[in-house]
């Protein structure tokens, strides 16, 4: 019962830790804002009477607000894809240094140090999940490449036992000893 506890607990830090990263980004880092687009330009003068317009002049007319309602939305998608890319880059480093500060925690605070871990897993994901719009499927391929490269390469004994040398850590194993 003891280590399900702590299982519960090490998942709601993890959970926790990608939550605060993921609300902390968004509020001091906000996509940026935009208007509704361009305003149709209007035919109603000064004393509210519309001018009639010819069917040259309203296509004309319509020409131009395509044009500019065009040129505002490739703009704002634009930038929005800019600030969606540097938003995902920033979920996969702070994930991965996450995964390695639970690598690298004591094993006196075993349930600290799986929290982290999945909290960097968590975030992540949650860049995945919000920022991969107008990113491009190469970068959520190479984010998600990244984080499994991360996993597997500490899955294997070797690669652990040099990060534990590294980082002066025990020779225990285990992630949530009993």
């Amino acid at each position: 019962m003891q280590t399900a506890s702590r299982v519960i607990y090490a998942l709601a830090i993890g959970v926790f830790v990608a939550l605060t990263v993921g609300f902390g980004s968004v509020t001091f880092y906000p996509a940026p804002s935009f208007d509704t687009g361009p305003r149709p330009v209007s035919t109603i003068d000064e004393q509210g009477v519309r001018t009639p317009l010819t069917e040259a002049e309203l296509e004309a007319q319509i020409e131009e607000e395509s044009r500019a309602y065009d040129e505002w939305h490739d703009e704002s998608s634009d930038e929005r894809g800019a600030h969606n890319r540097r938003m995902l880059a920033g979920f996969v480093v702070t994930g991965g240094l996450l995964i390695l500060a639970g690598v690298a925690t004591t094993s006196l605070v075993d349930v600290l140090r799986i929290g982290f871990m999945l909290g960097g897993l968590f975030t992540v994901l949650w860049g995945l999940a919000a920022f991969s719009d107008g990113v491009g499927s190469g970068a959520r391929f190479a984010a998600t490449l990244l984080t499994l490269a991360v996993l597997a390469s500490l899955a294997q004994p070797g690669i652990r036992k040099r990060v534990r040398n590294t980082l002066r850590l025990s020779d225990s194993d285990d992630l949530l000893p009993s």
